[in-house]
């Protein structure tokens, strides 16, 4: 039984880190060898769970001193690389990359070779003919890689910018989402590299989002883009400043679109708008903003996302009575916008 604290996981570094000490290097290989067998059949498992099992073993084993970390890390990456196939779930995938992640990290002098192989393929995977599973494997493995081997990663910044669009734009949600998070991870990547090629870089995924803005744009498109352009404003400083008045404008255009997603896409901007340049945000901004989200505090739908940024938003601007505090755009009553009162 697993005393408290524990987890099967840190059983089984436990258990194979005693057997290190207590075996002799020929019985420990072979013990060793047994256990990569099994893994290697975990992970090859129909069963979905024996799956999930054999990547969670992988993980926990990563950090392990074996004194042979070479060919683990060698092993590792082989039983993970054949996991990401069309037929496995979401769940699965998930952990895989995660796992991933861990293994590159800690992975020394091997990380390039991983790192390379796996960057290519998923940048392939975005490129290729839609192929759900893949495009979704693909951001979710560049996120991992974005964010736990940057100085690799860094070469393959241009192609990712040019690749990552047909994700931000899929049809399904959850890659659209997925595909943010490795585009964040990239930008983190350039934020923290000096290089004359970053305003280049930033100049391509501004025009694209401002692509996906224009008339007739599709709801996919104009959803990726705000999450774009969201990442833009966190990640890219002063470039973004001389665009300040066109990406404010442009947001708020979506305030009231039919589409729920839209509108609550652009909830959830507005404070980093604000964030962004809050004395300029103050000055031209913060009431149309405040009307707009007492607007939606009295949607029952999307009331949550109008708290949560009108907290975000006092934070950015301040909540006082000054010119650039959002009190006095608050109403009166403080209940009028949340639950009126009705007549017994």
């Amino acid at each position: 039984m697993s005393t408290k604290g524990e987890t099967p996981h840190s059983n089984l570094r436990m258990h194979v880190e005693a057997e290190a000490r207590d075996l002799s290097g020929e019985n420990f290989t072979r013990f060793m060898n047994e256990l990569y067998n099994r893994i290697f059949s975990m992970v090859n498992s129909s069963n979905p769970d024996e799956k999930l099992g054999g990547i969670y073993a992988i993980d926990e084993l990563i950090d392990v001193q074996l004194g042979e970390n070479a060919t683990k890390i060698s092993r590792f990456a082989n039983y993970l690389r054949d996991i990401f196939q069309p037929n496995i779930d979401t769940a699965t995938m998930i952990a895989a990359a995660q796992a991933l992640g861990h293994l590159v990290r800690a992975g020394g002098a091997l990380t390039a070779d991983v790192v390379e192989f796996e960057v290519k393929r998923g940048l392939e995977w975005l490129e290729a003919e839609r192929l759900e599973a893949r495009r979704f494997a693909a951001v979710l493995i560049l996120h991992q890689l974005a964010e736990n081997a940057p100085t690799v990663f860094n070469v393959h910044v241009p192609s990712f910018i040019t690749a990552i669009w047909p994700a931000l734009r899929d049809p399904k949600i959850a890659i659209r989402e997925r595909a943010c998070d490795a585009l964040r991870s990239c930008l983190c990547v350039v934020e923290k590299r000096e290089t004359r090629y970053r305003v280049q870089w930033y100049y391509k995924l501004f025009e694209e989002t401002q692509r996906g803005l224009g008339k007739g744009g599709s709801v996919e498109r104009i959803h990726g883009s705000l999450l774009a352009i969201g990442e833009l404003l966190r990640h890219t400083g002063e470039f973004m400043l001389a665009r300040y008045k066109e990406v404010a404008e442009t947001v708020l255009r979506f305030r009231d679109h039919r589409e729920r997603l839209i509108r609550r896409s652009v909830t959830s901007i507005l404070p980093r708008i604000a964030a962004f340049a809050p004395e300029r945000f103050a000055l031209s901004y913060l009431q149309i903003c405040m009307q707009h989200l007492l607007g939606v505090l009295k949607s029952s739908s999307e009331r949550g996302g109008g708290f949560m940024a009108l907290g975000e938003l006092a934070g950015c601007v301040g909540h006082g009575t000054g010119v650039s505090g959002i009190t006095p755009h608050l109403p009166v009553s403080p209940r009028a916008p949340f639950a009126p009162c009705t007549s017994q």
